[in-house]
């Protein structure tokens, strides 16, 4: 610090005064610049404040679109840490540029009473709003006359195509936007936008499902298994597309599902965006394992672009007793130490253990022989987390092998999570699996 002495100087006349007192504080102000100059010097600058992303941990209570039923009971259970919660945009948008999230802020309230967090899956595709699906003009007319009638490629932009998914639902018929279709991606990339200005830094908001280039739910799933569905998306790849490469592959799928993974990352901030592993496209090679080369060439993608201030996660939404591998490649990227942030994994049941406990947890792929008819939903829920925690430190407590690989979330339908209120050993097991979760981070 620089100190200022009294000065004895010994003036003649006023003129003589003003000059000095002049030439005085220019000292002082000079000599006080240095002062300030050298303590700005000497004291470090404060770092901004760095904002972690949000991610999700623990075991979460799946409530699905169709099935906004009060979950109050799903998401007090101590094993939960949350609830993971599927929304059609037909519900959020009913009209165009008028909004309706009211389901959604109870959520959050809900959430936010019980010290919980949220996964959100907001699913376009067959859920697009009828105000959008009744602006695309339709491709079947063109398809059904062999190209002789109808709106013609490339003005047309939706086609009928039967549910993938589901149990009590799949085969229906109905509209679904062409994933390459510009209209249908403007209007989902402004509901986002608009989704992100009102929810996308709540506190309470852990994880956010990539859609877009989807179907039913936000999978990696595309219909073509139903009668000529494959032959139909031949049809529209050669009419939109002049590039032979495009034709009969999933190279239009794999492109639009790039561009979905930059959009969130440049939408979103601060928060978990999780992609969904299926091997669900119309096209694939007929190579060993060719079925799972365009999910792997997203997946690897996904992994390797910059995401902005989000953290990555993948997950399988399929996981049963009966087909013990479904996690490993979700696995695989999680225990990937050489990328950099890394990867979270997850995975969801396949379906209820409580309510199906022969298909979720019998390890027969055969939900209807003798054995997996005397599974109980005990038994069901043990050998399940056996798949799930297989290849972690904690393989050996469900009979599996121990690993290095982490998992950070678990997704269990809600049903399950309030059956197991009511069953002591059940909600045992959600504890102490939860609890595991929990302590590997």
């Amino acid at each position: 610090m620089i100190k200022f002495t009294h000065l004895n100087v010994e003036f003649f006349g006023g003129r003589a005064m003003r000059k000095t007192s002049v030439t005085t504080l220019a000292t002082l102000a000079f000599l006080l610049s240095v002062c300030m100059a050298s303590q700005t010097e000497t004291q470090p600058q404060r770092a901004p404040r760095q904002i972690s992303a949000r991610q999700p941990r623990g075991i979460y209570a799946v409530v699905l679109a169709f099935d906004h039923r009060p979950y109050t009971a799903a998401i007090e259970n101590p094993a939960v840490s949350g609830v993971f919660l599927y929304f059609d945009w037909a519900t959020l948008e009913p009209k165009e540029g008028q909004f309706d999230f009211s389901l959604l802020e109870e959520a959050f309230k809900i959430a936010d009473s019980n010290h919980k967090t949220i996964q959100l899956a907001l699913l376009p595709g067959f859920s697009t709003p009828h105000w959008l699906l009744d602006e695309l003009p339709s491709c079947d007319g063109w398809l059904a006359s062999g190209g002789r009638t109808g709106p013609a490629p490339p003005q047309c932009g939706k086609a009928t195509f039967g549910l993938p998914e589901g149990e009590a639902r799949k085969g229906e018929v109905h509209e679904l936007p062409l994933p390459w279709n510009p209209v249908y991606k403007k209007d989902w990339h402004a509901f986002l936008v608009e989704f992100a200005r009102r929810f996308g830094q709540r506190e309470a908001l852990v994880s956010i499902a990539v859609a877009g280039p989807t179907s039913q739910s936000e999978e990696i799933i595309m219909p073509h298994k139903g009668p000529g569905e494959t032959e139909k998306w031949a049809r529209l790849l050669e009419a939109f597309y002049s590039d032979p490469s495009y034709h009969r592959t999933n190279k239009a799928f794999v492109e639009e599902w790039k561009a979905a993974i930059d959009d969130y990352g440049n939408t979103f901030s601060n928060v978990t965006l999780a992609l969904t592993r299926a091997a669900g496209l119309p096209f694939n090679p007929t190579w060993r394992g060719g079925h799972e080369a365009s999910t792997l060439e997203i997946a690897a993608y996904f992994a390797q672009q910059s995401v902005g201030s989000n953290v990555k996660a993948t997950q399988n939404n399929g996981i049963t007793a009966a087909h013990p591998l479904t996690m490993r490649p979700v696995k695989e990227m999680s225990a990937d130490t050489t990328l950099h942030p890394r990867v979270l994994g997850g995975g969801e049941f396949a379906t209820g253990f409580a309510r199906n406990p022969a298909r979720e947890g019998c390890k027969i792929d055969d939900p209807s022989s003798p054995t997996c008819q005397s599974t109980a939903p005990e038994q069901a829920l043990a050998n399940v987390l056996a798949v799930f925690f297989a290849g972690t430190p904690y393989g050996h407590f469900y009979g599996s092998e121990d690993g290095e690989a982490p998992v950070h979330y678990l997704q269990i339908y809600q049903d399950d999570i309030v059956y197991a209120n009511d069953h002591p050993r059940i909600q045992a097991m959600l504890l102490e699996a939860s609890k595991r979760i929990l302590s590997l981070y």
